[in-house]
Formats: structure tokens, C-alpha cells, sequence
């Protein structure tokens, strides 16, 4: 890893995006086809090459659209980590374009669960031209809900839809919208209020 990304930035981007494996439960797919196959674990690589497990046909190609789903998410994720942790979102586009660089059947291995790296990048980028605005929204929309009363309330909750509408498995984001959402039933936001709901900062 070292060698491939020396720069401190893209190695957390790599680094952001496995926590981002973890955090969303990626593991557990692999947890389920190691009790489904126990003699063949030892041939599941970084995370399980679960396609190759299964018999060619259409529930490989099931698990492999899966497995890449599961990079996707965690690029975005990972996006979002690395941003909170100080680093600018170009840094996991530059350390994904690295990849692009290895050869072979260290490559050849790589796409086979994972989408292509021209899709990953294309995507990234699109990621990282919006992450900005939505970082920024969603901490407005908390410190919106420090004051709950009806403009803010309704201002907050367009900040933390907008926030989920790219990060939508977020639990701070669908926390805050939950607390946004309960404070306005009923105009509870306009009364005194005994319990308020939990604010999650990002």
C-alpha cells in the first residue's frame, strides 16, 4: 500500500474506504458464504471473491453485481470519511487512478470484483463535486436544530433530505431527519418541550 500510495492523502482515501467496508456491514456477505461454503474459505481473497464460489451461473453473476455494489457504496462513504478527516475528496480520485497503474494478474484478480476503475473514477468525481455543499448543509441543518422553531425546522429537514439523497444509508443523516421530523409533527415546535430528540454531528 506504501509503495502504491505514498502521498499521506490517497493512503487515507484507501484507508477511508475500507472503514467504510466495515462501518456498512460489507463483511457480513463474506460471513454468510463461508458457513454456506467452510472447505473452500481459504480460496475467498481480500473480503471473498464470492463469484468464485459459485457455479457459473445467474447467482455468480447475483453475487458479483453485489460485491460491486458494495465498492460503490464504500467509495462514497469512503468520500465522505475522508473529508471529515481533513483531506480533500480529489485525494480518492488521484489514489483510484493509481490503480489503473498495476499489471497482470494482480489487475486481472482486482476487476473481478470490482467495477471497472474508469466507472470508479467517473463516479468519484461526481461525488466529490457535490460532498462539499452537502457536508456543509448537513452541519447547518444541526446547528438549525439547536433552535427548533418552525423556519428552521423546515430548513434543516431540506438540508438533511438533500445530505440523504446521496449518502442515504447515513445514520446520522437519518437520525437528524427523524429528530427533524418528530419536532414538526403536531407543531410540537412550538411548545415547551420536555425531551428533544439527539443531534449527530458528522
Amino acid at each position: 500500500a506504501f509503495e502504491l500510495w505514498p502521498e499521506e492523502a490517497q493512503l487515507a482515501a484507501i484507508v477511508a474506504h475500507e472503514v467504510a467496508h466495515v462501518d456498512y456491514l460489507h463483511t457480513r456477505l463474506f460471513e454468510r458464504v463461508s458457513i454456506s461454503f467452510p472447505g473452500d474459505t481459504a480460496r475467498l481473497g481480500r473480503r471473498g471473491n464470492l463469484a468464485g464460489l459459485l457455479p457459473q451461473s445467474g447467482e455468480e453473476q447475483r453475487f458479483r453485481l453485489l460485491e460491486q455494489a458494495q465498492e460503490l457504496e464504500a467509495d462514497r462513504y469512503g468520500l465522505l470519511y475522508l473529508l471529515k478527516a481533513g483531506y480533500p475528496a480529489q485525494a480518492a480520485v488521484d489514489a483510484l487512478r493509481k490503480l489503473a497503474g498495476m499489471e497482470g494478474p494482480r489487475l486481472e484478480g482486482y476487476l473481478r470484483t470490482h467495477p471497472s476503475i474508469d466507472e470508479r473514477v467517473k463516479t468519484l468525481q461526481s461525488y466529490a463535486a457535490r460532498i462539499q455543499d452537502l457536508h456543509e448543509r448537513f452541519n447547518e441543518g444541526v446547528e438549525l436544530l439547536a433552535e427548533p422553531n418552525a423556519d428552521n425546522l423546515k430548513l434543516a429537514q431540506e438540508n438533511f433530505e438533500s445530505f440523504l439523497a446521496l449518502f442515504d444509508n447515513s445514520r446520522e443523516g437519518r437520525n437528524n431527519l427523524g429528530a427533524v421530523l418528530l419536532l414538526r409533527a403536531d407543531g410540537l415546535a412550538q411548545r415547551e418541550l420536555i425531551w428533544r430528540p439527539g443531534v449527530e454531528a458528522l
